[in-house]
Order: structure tokens, then sequence, then C-alpha cells
């Protein structure tokens, strides 16, 4: 009898193993759907107890770190992995793939995975952590993210451009209309010169110092005069400022629906004592109503900081225009490329020592459009006026009737 005595042991244990794990589980479950975050925190968080003594997670001194990653990602201008190594170097210590998932975490924004657990499937709710970026933010990374088509943690090597051939792939050869590549030649004196050339039978080069003087200057050419730049400032700002009050109507609609929500407990609880419902029917409503409330919340608090990038980039963005040829110049390869591409939708054309006029983006065209003159409403004296061929409309941000007579 003692083989089986034994075995009625072992089986025993076992059993109480997986009812302890069980337990495990469901308490896990429990605080995940109660927005508490459970397990080790991620990068930018710390471990600590809130008001009530319970487990959360805190923002760590390397959160400002986490939030200055999101930003720059978010731009779409710069190498994932270049942008994980500068942040290295800050303090970030993180690998390539441990980086890429960050990036996909919803945690950063302020949500709580559920995990599968029995009919249930993997879920995400409002946490009760602090976020360290908006919502809005986050999809922005992910829409940067499935863009550069990464699909995966490690990212597909990419060709290294050369620093010294900027231009190659964006100019097109004058007599055959194909991509001009860059190469050095050696002189007859055993010197080497950089040039750009046709890889076609056509023979067209161009010395590469000719061609990138050329561009500057046509770059020069382009730059939005300083009265041009207050004037688009001082309308992006009173458009901005105009949609404030929608902004404030919004948040005041999100308040009233808490308010609902929270007069929506309050009958339940009533209904309760009176028993007019059960404690099941109670117990099954008042959590959808908290967790609706939990999200309105988070709309809230996404609204307030919604003082949006947009006027940032805007201080950022028009007063580059005001110096097109000295940001291009101290650039690097990637971002001279990424910033031709964004001024001009089609390739350069170089003839007769000169480019050819290329169709600019329409956005810098509005911008940049001459044919416009501003006149001081005060006393009627001009303060800028050009012409530019091109045929442009006469509008900026909004409708501007007065602009069409």
């Amino acid at each position: 009898m003692f083989p089986y005595v034994r075995a009625f042991k072992l089986a025993e244990g076992e059993s109480d193993n997986i009812r302890r794990a069980l337990n495990t589980t469901t308490g896990i479950v429990r605080a995940r759907k109660e927005g508490r975050y459970t397990g080790p925190p991620p990068k930018g968080y710390k471990r600590d107890r809130n008001t009530s003594g319970k487990s959360t997670i805190v923002p760590d001194e390397s959160a400002v770190l986490i939030q200055e990653a999101f930003e720059i990602v978010s731009l779409g201008l710069y190498p994932i992995d270049n942008i994980r190594k500068i942040l290295s170097k800050k303090g970030l210590k993180i690998g390539r793939s441990a980086f890429y998932d960050l990036l996909r975490n919803p945690t950063y924004m302020g949500f709580t995975k559920v995990p599968e657990f029995g009919e249930e499937e993997e879920y995400y709710v409002p946490g009760l952590h602090e976020a360290l970026i908006s919502e809005d933010l986050f999809h922005q990374v992910q829409a940067v993210l499935k863009k550069i088509g990464e699909k995966s943690c490690t990212p597909a090597a990419k060709n290294k451009q050369r620093e010294e051939y900027p231009l190659r792939g964006v100019v097109l050869c004058p007599a055959c209309n194909r991509n001009l590549t860059g190469s050095p030649s050696r002189s007859r004196n055993g010197s080497y010169y950089d040039y750009y050339h046709c890889q076609n039978s056509c023979k067209t080069r161009f010395r590469a110092d000719f061609l990138h003087e050329k561009l500057e200057d046509y770059l020069k050419s382009l730059t939005i005069p300083p009265e041009i730049k207050e004037l688009y400032m001082a309308i992006l700002e009173d458009t901005f400022k105009s949609n404030e009050g929608d902004r404030k109507r919004q948040i005041q609609g999100l308040k009233d629906r808490i308010k609902d929500q929270e007069d929506k407990i309050a009958r339940c609880d009533e209904m309760l004592l009176n028993k007019d419902i059960d404690r099941e029917t109670h117990q099954r409503m008042i959590p959808k109503l908290k967790e609706e409330i939990a999200i309105l919340k988070k709309k809230i608090e996404l609204q307030e900081s919604s003082e949006t990038g947009f006027m940032k980039y805007c201080r950022f963005g028009i007063p580059l225009l005001s110096n097109l040829s000295g940001f291009y110049i101290n650039a690097s390869v990637e971002i001279k490329q990424k910033l031709l591409g964004s001024i001009f939708p089609a390739k350069l054309h170089f003839r007769e020592n000169s480019y050819r006029t290329t169709p600019l983006n329409p956005a810098l065209a509005l911008i940049l459009q001459k044919n416009k003159v501003l006149e001081n409403e005060k006393t009627g004296q001009i303060l800028f006026e050009e012409s530019l061929s091109g045929g442009l409309p006469m509008t900026g941000l909004e409708p501007a009737p007065c602009c069409q007579e």
C-alpha cells in the first residue's frame, strides 16, 4: 500500500501548486482589470506605493528620456537605431530589440494590459499609473514605425549614403533623364575630385562642389522674408487660439458625461438599498460605469495636455524656412535628402549651369507665393511686394475672400 500512499501525497502536493498558481493568476488579472500594473516595471518607471498602500509604478529619473524618444521618433526624420544610440549616450541603456518593444508599449500612454485568461482575450484598460506620453503621440509613433516597414523588432539594414554625394539619386541627367550618381575621379596630377555623373552612355558629369554651390544659391532664393514669416506665425497663432474655444467645449462635454455616469452609479446604489435590484446586477453594472468614467477622464487629460506640439513645430518650422540653405548645409546626408524630398516633390533638373524651375511642395509654394502685396492697414504703406510666376492661388491657411479682389 505504501506506493499508493506516496503517489496520493505527490498528487495532493501538485494539486496545491496548481491551485496556488491559479489563485496568483486570478489575482494578477483582477489587479490589471482595476488598472494596476503588476510585474517588473518598464523602463522609465519604478515601484512605489499609492495612498492606499497598494503597489504601483511611478516615473523614475529616466522617464524624460523615454518622452524624448517618442517625441523624436514621431517626427519620422531620423533612423530609429540612431535615436537609440543617442539616447544611450544620455543614459538610456537599451538594446535594439528592446527599444522597438518600448516604442510599441501602450503602458507609456497610461494603459494597462489585461492578459488572456480563461475565455477572455487580451485587452487594455486605462491604468492607474501616470502616463509619460499622450495617446496621440503614441499613435504617431506607431504610424512612423508602420510607414518605415518595421514589422519586427529588428530593423532591416539600409544602404548608407555617402556625405560627399547628397544629390545622388536626386538630380536627373539633362541628356537621358536618368538619376545621376556620384564618385571620385583622379586628375592627371594625382588629386581626387568628386563628380556627379550619369551611368548611361551620354557621359554627362558635373563637379560635385559646383552642383552643391548652385543648389545652396537656389535654396537661398526660397527664403521667406521676415515680414512673411511674422505674418504666417500671427495667422497660425490666431487660428490656434480660435480653436481653443472648441477644445474647452469638448472638455466640458466630457465632464458632463462623467457627471452623468456618476449619477448613474448613485442611482444604482440607491436601487440596491431599496432592493429594486439584486447585488449581482449591481456588481455587474458598477464596473462598466467606472470604466467609462476612467476612459472619459483619460480623454480630458489628453485634451488638456493637447496644447499640442502644433505651435511648437510651427515655431521651429517657419523660422527654418527663413534659412533653408543654412539648415541644409549643416544637416546630415539623410536629412538633406529628406529636406529636398519635402521641398521638391519631383527630381531636380540641372541645365545650362543652373537648376531649372521645379514644382515646389504646394504648402511651401503658398507660403513663398509672390504676386502678393501686404499693406499696412493704417498707413497703406506696402510692406512686401514680389512677383513669382506659376499662377499660385492667392490664399493662405484659411479662405481669404479679401485676397480675391
